[in-house]
């Protein structure tokens, strides 16, 4: 078997060759003849055309290492610049990942912030009830945020109901002290005449 077409050529070359029907003579002479001992082919021949043949074999073996040297170094290069571009492209989509990750925290994490910040605010007794969340979508974060403006409006209308009775009982309280006056200035004078 030979990989590179140049050394096709020179294996063709090494099955024509008349060292290898040399040799192949030589050895059906021995296995014929080893029986009787009488040999017909000459020994330095078949020594000569024997190195002759495995000369061009072993050239064609050196050229097929060569050759699969060469695809051996192309092969590596290719797998380096392979997994050159496979950690390129594991960087990036890390780098994308953590890009994505930290942009979605802050967008969920903001709006459950200034809800957290608006309820410490109103807990510790400073709250401003004018302060309303963003709702900015139908998720549950913008539930929450929706669900906090109805609580501070609802909160905030409770104050002012408070404040307009806490208002009238004042007034009711003015006038009762101003009739409670009188009912004393009456009963003075009751009590004089």
């Amino acid at each position: 078997v030979v990989l590179a077409s140049e050394n096709r050529k020179k294996l063709d070359s090494v099955l024509s060759s008349d060292s290898l029907a040399g040799t192949s003579s030589a050895v059906s002479d021995l296995l014929r003849s080893y029986a009787s001992g009488s040999y017909e082919t000459d020994g330095g021949r078949f020594w000569t055309t024997a190195t002759s043949l495995v000369d061009s074999i072993s050239a064609l073996i050196r050229a097929e290492v060569e050759y699969t040297t060469e695809l051996n170094s192309v092969a590596t290069d290719e797998q380096r610049s392979t997994v050159f571009g496979v950690v390129v492209q594991l960087l990036v989509t890390l780098a994308l990942v953590a890009a994505l990750s930290i942009l979605f925290t802050r967008l969920i994490t903001k709006p459950i912030r200034t809800v957290g910040g608006a309820l410490s605010s109103i807990a510790s007794g400073h709250g401003d009830l004018t302060i309303e969340s963003e709702v900015t979508g139908n998720d549950e974060i913008g539930k929450l945020s929706g669900a906090f403006n109805s609580f501070t409006e609802n909160l905030s209308s409770m104050i002012r109901e408070i404040r307009s009775a806490a208002v009238a009982l004042q007034s009711v309280g003015d006038d009762l002290a101003t009739d409670m006056q009188q009912t004393a200035s009456a009963e003075n004078e009751v009590s004089t005449i």
